[in-house]
């Protein structure tokens, strides 16, 4: 169970930064976007009430989520050792900060409760930013830098200030959707959408350029070298964050593109009839950047792991074409120990790589055929090709059955003890994540319905799906076999959520536009495909 807590710690961690950037970010939309010290400022009323209510709720969820991490941490410390880590645990740096940032979010959360009675009251601002301000500050005693020896005031700064550009950036896109939806419901709040948006898109260039230096400054530090960037579990998820970092930057052009064309007159449709859903996707790729911060955060700096890291020539190794395994070794044949559910005693590892390979290329196999079947339905005269969705079914039929040959229904473990192994879980709950979106996306693909509320189902699960593959993690100290195992399922982690933003705006945006964003989802699709058919174990190579 101590698995299974580490992981859903990443999980929580990550809902607490997301929760961190509704409160922070919140703070300074409401200051500089709508301007709520300007008594005759037109957002006064019902956008300053909901800037206000989320702040309180982004506060309230930190608060919360810092408490089941706390918790979460000590218990897998209790399991670790055999022993209750109290009281030394109480004199923990990271113990005391999370304690003071749980507490100091309450407070935050009540004070924006009476901050909303009275929305303009300076006093009651100032009250509501002095917690805030205090919780940013707690935050550094959560940093690596905290742990260093040398220069760990410097890197502790860097790292809070990091953390409060990026909160400004995630919490105003999210207040971005907030003020959208009043304007959807109330014509007198239609008129201010343009107007946020240009207003934001200044502050967000401010912030995103704090998050770039402040980035590549902690980046050099703890990283070092191209062999710590490409051979660590942390460098990879330096790559992850970047390549969702430039991705989120480019909808946020095009957004601010998009606000100066309706200021100018040039386009002013486009902010209405686009530049929601690319705030959608946006909001996609940022929550995604929120999880692989947080899983970064859990993995060892790169410079500590000098003498465990792999060579860069191992890591493209994992991706070259290779011939897919279509054998595999009998269930009979495997060394299965229902007494040990993280397999580390296991005596073939021969057969164990067999084994998997076998799964890992067959499940490729069928996704590469499912994406080649998924562009012949764009097509005419192709119309039985709109049923690829249930190869997802299949697959999940054949996974469930093979994934993990010691457990049920192959092997002598319980279905529900075996859920106790971290692995297993994610595995059983990707299967059933699989089935689910195959059956909900054939249905909405054979209704031809594009309003459909199953169309959506997909890239939602599909973004979830990418999310647990990019907080897959087989431990923080991974020797060299484990990482490359865990760097493919980073990078399919990544397509996925490509393949989720590409199905959402295909449903949301109109021809040209649908049409490519729909060929670049199927095209993540047949990318998540070739990994697996080409994937293969380190002690097979």
């Amino acid at each position: 169970m101590a698995a299974i807590a580490d992981f859903l710690s990443d999980i929580v961690d990550g809902l607490s930064w997301a929760a961190f950037a509704l409160a922070l970010g919140g703070l300074a939309w409401t200051v500089i976007v709508l301007r709520v010290q300007d008594s005759d400022s037109p957002f006064s009323g019902a956008p300053v009430h909901r800037a206000i209510d989320l702040i309180g709720k982004g506060a309230l969820v930190l608060a919360i989520a810092q408490v089941l991490e706390l918790a979460a941490d000590a218990y897998i410390l209790d399991a670790t050792m055999g022993r209750s880590p109290f009281p030394a645990l109480y004199g923990a740096a990271f113990f005391r900060a999370g304690s003071a940032r749980a507490l100091l979010a309450f407070a935050m959360a009540a004070a924006a409760a009476w901050l909303g009675a009275a929305p303009h009251d300076k006093r009651r601002w100032w009250s509501v930013s002095a917690f805030g301000l205090a919780i940013v500050v707690a935050g550094a005693w959560h940093s690596h830098g905290q742990s260093r020896i040398h220069d760990r005031e410097l890197l502790m700064a860097l790292t809070t200030l990091h953390s409060l550009a990026g909160a400004i950036w995630v919490g105003g896109v999210l207040h971005l959707l907030g003020l959208r939806s009043l304007a959807k419901r109330d014509d007198r709040i239609r008129p201010l959408w343009p107007v946020a948006i240009r207003r934001f898109s200044l502050l967000g260039m401010g912030a995103v350029g704090t998050a770039i230096a402040t980035a590549i400054v902690l980046a050099l530090y703890y990283v070092r070298s191209f062999a710590g960037l490409f051979g660590t579990g942390y460098g990879s998820m330096v790559l992850v964050k970047i390549a969702l970092f430039l991705t989120a930057l480019c909808f946020a052009g095009l957004n601010y593109r998009a606000g100066r064309q309706s200021g100018t007159g040039r386009d002013g449709d486009a902010v209405w009839r686009v530049v929601p859903f690319y705030v959608e996707a946006e909001t996609f790729v940022l929550i995604a950047l929120l999880m692989a911060a947080a899983a970064l955060a859990h993995q060892p700096p790169a410079l500590d792991l000098t003498n465990t890291d792999a060579s860069i020539a191992e890591v493209l190794h994992v991706f070259v074409p290779k011939a897919p395994r279509i054998t595999s070794p009998t269930h009979a044949e495997m060394p299965t120990d229902p007494n040990n559910l993280l397999g580390l005693s296991r005596q073939d590892r021969n057969l164990e790589s067999a084994w998997s390979e076998y799964n890992h290329n067959v499940t490729g196999l069928v996704l590469v055929t499912m994406a080649v079947i998924a562009f012949l339905s764009r097509l005419k005269g192709f119309g039985w090709a709109r049923h690829w969705p249930l190869g997802f079914v299949l697959l999940a039929i054949f996974l469930f059955i093979r994934s993990d040959p010691e457990t049920w229904p192959l092997g002598d473990v319980p279905f529900l003890k075996s859920l106790a192994d971290a692995e297993v879980f994610q595995h059983r709950v990707a299967i059933l994540l699989a089935a689910v979106l195959g059956l909900i996306e054939w249905r909405a693909r054979t209704t031809r319905r594009k309003d459909a509320w199953q169309a959506y189902v997909f890239p939602v699960l599909s973004a979830f799906g990418g999310l647990l593959l990019l907080t897959h993690s087989h431990g923080a100290f991974e020797i060299k076999p484990q990482y490359l195992i865990q760097v493919s399922h980073t990078v399919m982690g990544l397509f996925a959520m490509f393949l989720a933003i590409g199905r959402w705006l295909e449903l949301k945006l109109e021809p040209p536009a649908s049409r490519w964003a729909g060929l670049g989802a199927t095209a993540s699709l047949l990318l998540i495909g070739f990994i697996l058919t080409f994937y293969q174990e380190l002690g097979t190579v």
